[in-house]
């Protein structure tokens, strides 16, 4: 049944990022993208469920005393998968 409610709203969402959101809440997004998407089932990978943070926003980031994240803290705070 979730399969079929996902179907019809692919027609109102496409390319939409609430279409992303809902397949990655789902966990549905890379099954789909490897049966219905033949260019993204070639490179489409487990970690591609989450989105990469912004660099600008991980820049952002300061340590309690006000410091800038070293190059270690801020691989820590990137999703998996993302450099």
């Amino acid at each position: 049944m979730l399969h079929f409610f996902l179907d019809e709203r692919t027609g109102e969402l496409n390319g939409e990022f609430s279409r992303w959101e809902e397949l990655g809440r789902t966990k549905l997004l890379i099954p789909r993208a490897k049966v219905f998407n033949e260019e993204a089932s070639l490179y489409i990978k487990d970690h591609h469920i989450l989105r990469p943070i912004p660099q600008t926003i991980i820049e952002s980031l300061l340590n309690e005393d006000g410091t800038n994240l070293a190059d270690e803290q801020k691989a820590a705070w990137q999703n998996n998968g993302y450099k």
